[in-house]
C-alpha cells in the first residue's frame, strides 16, 4: 500500500514538472487539473529544486506593448490613470528604447 502512494506521487510530481516546465502552465491551472492545491504544486516544485517564474502584470505587458506601437509616455500615463515616472520605469525595466 505505502508502495502505490509513492508510486502515485511520484508520477504525480512528474506531471506537475512536466505541465510547469514543458507546457508553461500556471500553478493555479495545474492544481485545478490534477485535484492538488497551489500551494502543493509549489511545493513539488520547490522539493524538486525547481525556481518559480516572475509573473509579468497584465498592466505592465499592455503598456509595453503600446509603447513599442509609438503610443507616447503620457498618453499611456492618461490611458492608465498613472504617472509618467511610472511608466518611464516599467519601460526602463524592459530596456525597451
Amino acid at each position: 500500500m505505502k508502495r502505490h502512494r509513492k508510486l502515485e506521487k511520484s508520477i504525480l510530481e512528474k506531471k506537475v514538472i512536466q505541465m510547469y516546465v514543458m507546457h508553461k502552465i500556471g500553478g493555479t491551472r495545474i492544481g485545478n487539473e490534477l485535484g492538488i492545491s497551489s500551494t502543493e504544486v509549489y511545493r513539488i516544485l520547490k522539493r524538486n529544486n525547481i525556481d518559480r517564474r516572475k509573473r509579468e502584470s497584465l498592466v505592465a505587458q499592455k503598456i509595453i506593448k503600446l509603447f513599442e506601437n509609438n503610443i507616447s509616455i503620457a498618453e499611456i500615463s492618461q490611458q492608465f490613470g498613472l504617472q509618467e515616472k511610472t511608466i518611464e520605469i516599467i519601460i526602463s525595466q524592459k530596456n525597451i528604447k
